[in-house]
């Protein structure tokens, strides 16, 4: 398999179904701006390339959040 990045070592926080709720020692493959993979480094193979190997070991890795807040109201101020 080949990715753009692989992000490895990551805790995973991956907040989707069938996946456990978090992953201690994971990866995150990243082809053309889309994950394609992800789970713990055990799954990951020994023959997996990337242009761009991430080494996020002691960081987090998870979805980005999506705020919906807005003030649209305020603008007629």
């Amino acid at each position: 398999m080949h990715s753009d990045i692989l992000i490895i070592n990551s805790t995973i926080l991956p907040l989707s179904r069938g996946m456990p709720k978090l992953v201690q020692q994971g990866y995150v493959s990243i082809l053309d701006g889309k994950i394609t993979a992800s789970g713990p480094m055990a799954e990951l193979a020994v023959t997996h390339k990337a242009d761009t190997i991430i080494d996020a070991i002691g960081c987090l890795a998870m979805p980005g959040l999506v705020n919906t807040h807005t003030h649209a109201p305020m603008t007629l101020f």
